[in-house]
């Protein structure tokens, strides 16, 4: 499988897929873990695709275990802190989308 088709609908959109190869490359390098750096080199080798990695048994392990740990630290911070949290998230989320927008419209780089 090429790599391009490893990103399922991501791989046709230019932009989207530059940002979602950048944050599996980042995953491959092991920032958040041994399970999503193996899910992350499997993809970016073109051995699987998102869709099949994250249906993993070990994708399922991994983000119950992330869930768990997330829902005991909300638990602890209080819904202040966490609507606070979840302001700056939203934040995140959409320069994001203002960054995807940019790449698609940026001229295309010839690789110089």
């Amino acid at each position: 499988m090429a790599a391009d088709e490893a990103l399922g609908p991501a791989g046709d959109d230019p932009a989207l897929s530059r940002i979602t190869r950048k944050h599996l490359e980042t995953l491959a390098t092991g920032a958040a873990g041994t399970a999503w750096r193996e899910l992350a080199r499997d993809v970016l080798a073109g051995r699987a695709d998102v869709r099949e990695a994250l249906d993993s048994a070990a994708a399922r392990d991994t983000v119950r275990r992330g869930m768990s740990g997330f829902l005991r630290w909300r638990e602890e911070i209080g819904p202040e802190e966490f609507s606070r949290y979840a302001g700056d998230a939203r934040q995140a989320a959409r320069k994001l989308r203002e960054r995807i927008e940019a790449e698609r419209d940026a001229p295309p780089h010839d690789g110089r």
